[in-house]
């Protein structure tokens, strides 16, 4: 089954897309492509989704930061601890049942889905870019300046062959009207 994340946190795709495949396993879920997004909520709080019935594509929103209760003041990045990795499966075997067309009353609470499939399971935050020194800018800057002028003295030599290419062909013309022009008076 192939899977399209479409992750706009700073959390890990992969991480992500394993827990979704082990999550569509586990329920026995088959087809041909599934969606997941993944969200920042707008209110914090906890995790929380939406499934569209019987489409396959669902909506996974998480808090970006978490009040800071260690007695400083202003928040922190929001961190998947095992105990959240466990509710966010939760909550997304939720929303696949919302997939498979069930409704609320159908469906048990969220805190009571069994996932222990989900066991040791992690989702990391994704590496920041590393940055560049200003000598290894200038190297790459220099690279592609290297490569474009060889692609476009390659791209000269190209048309200078086309020129003369149809140069002979002019002649050609031009020999051959001359010659249609002295029989045409004798």
């Amino acid at each position: 089954m192939k899977i399209k994340i479409d992750n706009k946190t700073w959390f890990n795709s992969a991480d992500i897309r394993k827990i979704v495949r082990a999550a569509l396993t586990a329920e026995g879920i088959t087809g041909n492509q599934y969606l997941v997004e993944v969200r920042y909520s707008r209110r914090g709080g906890s995790i929380g989704g939406w499934g569209w019935y019987h489409w396959k594509k669902i909506k996974m929103c998480i808090p970006k930061h978490e009040w800071n209760t260690s007695g400083t003041s202003g928040k922190e990045p929001w961190q998947f601890s095992p105990w959240r990795v466990k509710e966010f499966a939760q909550v997304m075997v939720h929303e696949f049942g919302h997939n498979l067309g069930l409704r609320h009353g159908e469906m048990c609470q969220v805190s009571d889905i069994d996932v222990d499939w989900c066991e040791g399971m992690t989702i990391g935050v994704n590496e920041p870019p590393k940055k560049k020194t200003p000598t290894e800018r200038s190297a790459e800057r220099e690279t592609k300046a290297r490569a474009r002028v060889e692609e476009l003295e390659k791209e000269i030599k190209r048309k200078n062959n086309l020129l003369k290419k149809w140069r002979t062909k002019v002649r050609y013309y031009d020999r051959k009207n001359k010659a249609a022009g002295k029989m045409e008076t004798e």
